[in-house]
């Protein structure tokens, strides 16, 4: 009555362990990730019954299915964790502000969210956005640009993304701006250090990928620190 799920049982120590393990009574689930004659081979030796995850569409397949392949020129992994860990800092740095803020955690407050170029992917996740960081669904509002700026409220800049919340009368106009001069210092920062960076022999010796990886981090704090510039142009002139 086990089922077994051997790796590799195609050829090799792999193809014996299955073996051995259909002979003491095991279903074998044949798993391949190149050879699908040695898979098919191996399957016919052992006999039915038998669970295949990969193969020509067998009666006691379980599962058909091809071994996933990258497509050259995407990265579609990359993407994914750089979505995530968006995300994941304007949760971060909303509920840090409350924290600071003494907002209390059953307090639902409005919000909007500028995306620009990652506006699709912040409505994707609106839903995640407003559980995580305690925003009232009803009133979060995802725009890819905006061109006048909330007047009182609190902006908050996260990587190319802005985010405005009406917490006006907790955080001074004094407060908000040391917090955005700081921002804009460690932002400044890390635009000299990948200058610096992409100007020197690493430009010449690392791989492409990894270089245009650099790249489009220098992009995006450029871009970050345009925004954090704009913000504080909008309270000096307040």
């Amino acid at each position: 009555g086990k089922v077994a799920l051997v790796t590799g049982s195609g050829r090799g120590i792999g193809r014996e362990i299955a073996m051995a393990m259909a002979r003491e009574g095991a279903d074998i689930i044949i798993n391949y990730s190149r050879s699908k004659e040695a898979a098919e081979a191996a399957a016919e030796e052992i006999k039915p019954p038998i669970l295949p995850l990969h193969g020509a569409a067998w009666e006691e397949a379980l599962i058909v299915a091809a071994w996933p392949e990258h497509k050259p020129g995407t990265q579609p992994e990359e993407q994914a964790v750089a979505d995530f860990a968006l995300i994941k800092e304007i949760v971060r740095s909303i509920r840090n502000l409350r924290a600071e803020k003494n907002v209390k955690p059953t307090h639902r407050i409005p919000a909007t969210l500028v995306g620009g170029a990652h506006t699709a992917i912040l409505q994707g996740q609106s839903r995640t956005i407003a559980s995580l960081a305690r925003l009232d669904p009803h009133q979060l509002t995802i725009l890819e640009s905006l061109e006048d700026k909330p007047e009182g409220d609190i902006a908050l800049v996260v990587g190319s993304v802005e985010v405005y919340l009406p917490l006006e009368g907790l955080l001074d106009t004094t407060e908000q701006r040391t917090r955005l001069e700081k921002e804009q210092a460690e932002t400044r920062s890390q635009i000299k250090r990948l200058e610096a960076l992409l100007s020197g022999k690493f430009s010449e010796k690392a791989p492409p990928d990894v270089v245009e990886k650099e790249r489009r981090k220098l992009a995006n704090y450029q871009e970050k620190e345009n925004k954090i510039a704009s913000q504080l142009e909008s309270l000096n002139g307040s």
